[in-house]
């Protein structure tokens, strides 16, 4: 069998389609407007119908629930960031001051217990001391500070104080060639 005249048929019958359909339009299937047309399996492309778009405001509602996920995520991320940063910013190698919220300041060594306490061990204080000029029926009043070891107070108490942390007005690493720094380290060697 030759196979140039089975390509003679295949282009005869296909001129023939073509020709009936172009004689009879009316013949073609009729759908209705509204009926979706789906484009067959290995119909070019260019023939597929175009896909819908979608509308502008689920386009804007989506940006907006992306951009309140990321909001709060970050939110998370900046205080569960404060919070661990809390307790690496205390230097184990240096005293710390730390002012409570009923108005006590004490110095020592200050480290993290759990989420609810700290420690402060080593622990001073400054305890007032005045003295009082008298001139001529006025007072003038200078007030000097002498540093205490917490375990000298009258009651006895261990070096170490457990502190709530809620009750932390603020804690801060000290200079060791502070005055405060230097008197904790006079007052450990002469013991």
């Amino acid at each position: 069998m030759d196979g140039s005249q089975y390509r003679d048929s295949r282009a005869a019958e296909r001129r023939v389609i073509n020709n009936s359909q172009q004689q009879e339009p009316a013949a073609r299937l009729q759908f209705p407007k509204d009926t979706p047309v789906r484009p067959t399996q290995g119909a070019n492309p260019s023939q597929r119908q175009p896909r819908r778009k979608r509308s502008f405001k689920g386009l804007l509602t989506t940006i907006v629930v992306l951009l309140i996920v990321a909001a709060v995520v970050l939110a998370g991320w900046f205080v569960w960031n404060k919070f661990q940063s809390a307790g690496t910013a205390i230097d184990s190698s240096k005293y710390q001051a730390v002012a409570l919220l009923d108005g006590q300041n004490y110095f020592g060594k200050l480290s993290d217990i759990n989420d609810d306490y700290m420690k402060l061990t080593n622990v001073h204080y400054l305890q007032p001391q005045q003295s009082g000029d008298t001139t001529e029926g006025s007072t003038t009043t200078n007030q000097n500070f002498t540093l205490t070891k917490f375990t000298d107070v009258v009651y006895g108490p261990e070096d170490e104080i457990i502190i709530r942390k809620e009750s932390i007005l603020f804690y801060e690493n000290l200079d060791p060639n502070g005055d405060v720094a230097q008197g904790i380290n006079q007052l450990n060697s002469s013991r």
